[in-house]
């Protein structure tokens, strides 16, 4: 029997999702700033991820009264600075650090530096993915929040994993939220965000079907095309 989760995106789409479809059996992880749009639903996230550090400063204590699992990363550093991180949050969290390069996991000093972008690719495995003792050996944290996610919920047992908000399309830079000022725009990933996403979860789904993990992406309207579709109304059409 498929034990199910919901990962949501922050695609535009997901103004569009009827998120009390999904039942209470079903884990539900959100990413980022889905705080902004949680009051419209009676469902409410059993799970956080958050594994970057500008959506980190831009969120701040959002989550600090939430009862859901907040799990936190921090892109430029192989262990997140969890003291750091708490004085952000206010509240408690589970770390996730990234998955380094194995010759870089034996060398301990690394744990605690900054690790600039430009040197990711040195200390970081991103052709591999994790789902055992990632407290200890980390996850790769891809080019989206939702790769750890993704990771996070199958290392809880998670083998059916369901995408909702995974536009990747976001036209006029568009979000299921209102973005201001001081948001930080990843032009690279928006200049084509299919290509920054897609191949990996592909590469993420050959890697796990083994496993009998199923990946089924039920975004409105997405732009994913190797990942088997699908609609919340359908996949719960028994449950409501």
């Amino acid at each position: 029997m498929k034990k199910t989760c919901i990962i949501a995106g922050s695609g535009p789409s997901l103004l569009t999702e009827n998120i009390d479809l999904i039942p209470d059996n079903v884990y539900f992880m959100v990413c980022n700033h889905y705080y902004k749009m949680n009051d419209s639903y009676t469902r409410k996230p059993d799970a956080i991820v958050i594994t970057d550090s500008y959506r980190l400063n831009e969120i701040g204590d959002k989550y600090s009264n939430y009862d859901a699992e907040l799990f936190v990363g921090h892109q430029k550093y192989i262990n997140p600075p969890v003291k750091y991180i708490k004085n952000i949050v206010r509240r408690s969290f589970t770390p996730v650090s990234q998955l380094a390069k194995s010759r870089i996991r034996k060398l301990f000093f690394f744990d605690k530096i900054l690790i600039p972008q430009f040197l990711h690719d040195l200390f970081f495995d991103k052709r591999k993915w994790n789902h055992n003792n990632i407290s200890q050996i980390g996850i790769n944290y891809g080019s989206s929040v939702i790769f750890a996610a993704t990771q996070i919920a199958i290392s809880k047992g998670y083998n059916k994993i369901i995408y909702i908000g995974v536009d990747a399309n976001y036209s006029n830079g568009n979000y299921s939220f209102k973005i201001d000022e001081n948001f930080f725009l990843n032009q690279s990933f928006m200049s084509n965000p299919r290509l920054n996403m897609e191949p990996y979860l592909v590469s993420m789904q050959i890697y796990y079907e083994p496993f009998g993990i199923e990946f089924v992406d039920c975004t409105n309207g997405g732009k994913l095309q190797f990942i088997k579709k699908s609609s919340l109304e359908i996949e719960f059409a028994n449950e409501n």
